[in-house]
């Protein structure tokens, strides 16, 4: 029987984006995921669809650079976290799941972090920022880039930072040329390449310092 490499390939984007991590030895490859994805996998069969990635600008944040981000950020004990753009989980899988809010505008992929044992809202970012009353130490978000809503998430985030309190970001690069958060302090990283798959973007990291 003729194999359509195509429907493989469209299958190992959906596990991907479902978090699964790509496994080959030898002439084998598996999929491998650090929850139970079954009942994941049975929504999008039934369903027939999977969360659209290019509406919400759903990128995973790669291990290397969610490490480089978080070890900048350095999350104390007892600090109180926010991953507003929570995705699979590539943030918030290294921050302390028990100091962490995380919200997610995908069902889906709530049933995913819920699924790690994240603490999960599922809204949209902007939207449950205009109207909570909480505040948090520390926020860690990879925003959507495209139409400028980078700029508008990271402010809306940063309105929810506490004083003297801190916000890690992965930015478009260029984004260091703007002037993102007046009265902060800003540090970026250098630029880094081909951070994303499937994405031809370079991007700089930001920890900033709200004033006290």
């Amino acid at each position: 029987m003729d194999f359509d490499i195509s429907v493989r390939n469209k299958s190992e984007e959906v596990l991907i984006s479902l978090g699964g991590v790509k496994m080959k030895k030898n002439a084998f490859t598996w999929f491998e995921f650090d929850y139970d994805p079954e009942t994941t996998i049975q929504d999008i069969l039934l369903c027939g669809a999977v969360p659209d990635v290019k509406t919400h600008q759903f990128y995973p944040t790669r291990i290397e650079l969610a490490t480089k981000l978080l070890d900048d950020v350095a999350i104390c004990d007892g600090e109180k976290c926010l991953e507003p753009s929570a995705g699979t989980g590539g943030l918030a899988d290294m921050m302390p799941k028990e100091q962490t809010t995380c919200i997610e505008v995908s069902p889906l992929r709530c049933r995913i972090l819920e699924a790690k044992g994240h603490q999960v809202i599922n809204d949209d970012f902007l939207s449950w920022a205009a109207q909570t009353s909480e505040r948090f130490d520390v926020v860690v978000m990879n925003p959507p880039f495209s139409e400028g809503r980078a700029v508008s998430h990271v402010r809306s985030a940063a309105e929810l930072v506490k004083a003297g309190g801190r916000l890690g970001a992965i930015l478009p690069a260029g984004s260091e040329r703007k002037d993102l958060l007046p009265g902060w302090v800003c540090n970026w990283s250098d630029v880094q390449k081909g951070m994303f798959a499937g994405a031809n973007v370079s991007v700089i990291r930001l920890i900033a310092y709200k004033p006290e």
